[in-house]
């Protein structure tokens, strides 16, 4: 079951992106006149706490030709959890193009989530050169700070990766006698929001749709149908066709096509409908009715809450200042903000009336004729609908 092999190296790159956070931090040591003498760029390493002191501290006879110089800064991941409270459903199905296949799509489950815990241990020889560097992490830290990787594993997903900072230590070391040396260490510890993704499979593409449409649910006559077969079509120039006979090979139709896409979700579901062109310009009239109420909409929100606070801003100047201009202008603005509240509901009048005459509209087209026989026939022949043979027919049997 767990034999499947595979590898994103998704926890090596949480690694290092949360070592590229302190990749560049540098300090100023100023001599006692004030100016600025150097600007000291802070290396940074991935090691152990432990490890790192001990490489500090192992020249003890001092004769070594050359020491480690300070400050310094390391950083390790600790431990991973399982992270319950983000959890999601598990059998949904991440789904993207294939870049290598114009016929297969790339498929993932939803990834698992896990947080990530890492110190950031930074070594100074005095208190000065700590406060320092604190100072440039500390700020970015609310005590979250977001990072995105991006094209994570193959899919080509983005993901966000919160890191919180969690507590903040520091530890002298510095005990004995003058010939010992001073090490300072602050201990960061920081927790990374990351998400691990299981094995990417590959899935054909449906490239043809067969509806058949039954004329009754009566077992009898459940054997007649009709089909109906929908798939994509495309011209060799990229742009897509409804007609499939003009259209290129199946398999030679590229998933990734926008124009594409959008042709079967909008265009291919239609052919099962009958839709004249009355129909689509009402559509298209109605969509953009909603768009500018919308916006209209929107614009009149926005002008109130704009005015609003204008008026808060008039109100108070007017109560300290006392001015009889003030207060005038308090009073224009209050109905100004009277009318645009009045304009908005006469908006929403408005369109419920359009909405309304759409729909007595529809309702129109789609009524039935109620009366008798005869009546029909009359109606029928006011309006020219009654055929030849009738009115022959009728001729002679008054001729009788």
């Amino acid at each position: 079951m767990l034999a499947n092999t595979f590898s994103h190296g998704l926890i090596r790159d949480f690694v290092i992106s949360f070592g590229t956070l302190f990749n560049n931090i540098k300090i100023n040591r100023r001599p006692s006149s004030g100016e600025t003498a150097s600007t000291i760029a802070v290396p940074l390493i991935y090691s152990p706490k432990h490890k790192y002191l001990a490489r500090i501290e192992e020249d003890l006879a001092l004769d070594k030709p050359v020491a480690i110089t300070l400050p310094r800064m390391s950083f390790e991941m600790i431990s991973t959890s399982y992270s319950s409270e983000r959890k999601l459903n598990t059998i949904h199905r991440i789904v993207k193009p294939n870049p290598s296949s114009n016929t297969t799509l790339n498929a993932s489950y939803t990834p698992v989530p896990y947080d990530f815990s890492f110190q950031l241990h930074i070594y100074t020889g005095n208190i000065e050169d700590g406060t320092h560097i604190i100072e440039q992490v500390l700020p970015y830290f609310t005590p979250e700070f977001t990072i995105s990787l991006k094209s994570a594993t193959a899919l080509g997903l983005n993901l966000d990766l919160p890191i919180i900072l969690n507590n903040v230590d520091m530890e002298d070391t510095y005990e004995g006698s003058f010939d010992d040396r001073r090490v300072i260490t602050w201990t960061l510890d920081f927790t990374l929001k990351g998400n691990l993704f299981g094995p990417i499979t590959t899935k054909g593409i449906a490239n043809k749709v067969l509806v058949n449409l039954h004329p009754t649910t009566n077992t009898l006559s459940a054997n007649g149908y009709d089909q109906v077969v929908t798939q994509p079509a495309m011209f060799a120039n990229g742009s897509p066709t409804t007609d499939v006979s003009l259209s290129v090979p199946s398999n030679q139709i590229n998933a990734n096509n926008r124009k594409l896409r959008q042709q079967m979700n909008n265009n291919d579901i239609r052919e099962l409908e009958i839709v004249t062109p009355e129909e689509e310009k009402k559509e298209e009239r109605l969509a953009h009715q909603d768009q500018d109420y919308e916006y209209v909409r929107n614009n009149l929100k926005d002008i109130i809450g704009k005015g609003s606070d204008a008026l808060e801003g008039i109100l108070e100047l007017a109560r300290d200042s006392d001015h009889p201009r003030a207060w005038e202008v308090v009073g224009q603005i209050m109905r100004q903000l009277a009318e645009t509240n009045k304009d908005l509901i006469e908006l929403q009048k408005d369109m419920k009336k359009i909405k309304d005459e759409e729909g007595a509209k529809k309702v129109t087209q789609n009524a039935i004729f109620v009366g008798s026989t005869n009546e029909l026939q009359k109606f029928l022949r006011s309006q020219g609908h009654v055929s030849k043979k009738l009115k022959d027919s009728r001729k002679k049997s008054d001729g009788k």
